[in-house]
């Protein structure tokens, strides 16, 4: 846990809720738009903090993560874009 709260800085309460308030800020997005991770808010692999990624669709309604686990963080969340970018990994 450490790991992941070694780059706050300052009182732990006031950036808990500066990225509850980025979380919640909703942006109109449309295919062809830029798009990166708000700081603080990445919760995927990929893309990584400061590569673009462009809007390919907007999912309305969004659909929800097959995640079946109620204890992950990917459980009943909303999806809601499908993004294109580069992908210079291997497979997998």
């Amino acid at each position: 846990m450490d790991d992941l709260l070694g780059d706050l800085e300052g009182d732990l309460g006031s950036v808990l809720l500066e990225r509850y308030a980025q979380l919640n800020q909703q942006q109109p997005f449309k295919p062809g738009d830029l798009v990166c991770w708000k700081p603080g808010l990445k919760n995927r692999r990929v893309p990584a903090y400061g590569t673009p990624a462009v809007v390919l669709e907007v999912l309305d309604p969004p659909i929800p993560d097959s995640e079946r686990e109620s204890g992950s963080a990917y459980f009943r969340e909303p999806l809601s874009l499908v993004l294109g970018l580069f992908w210079d990994q291997d497979p997998g």
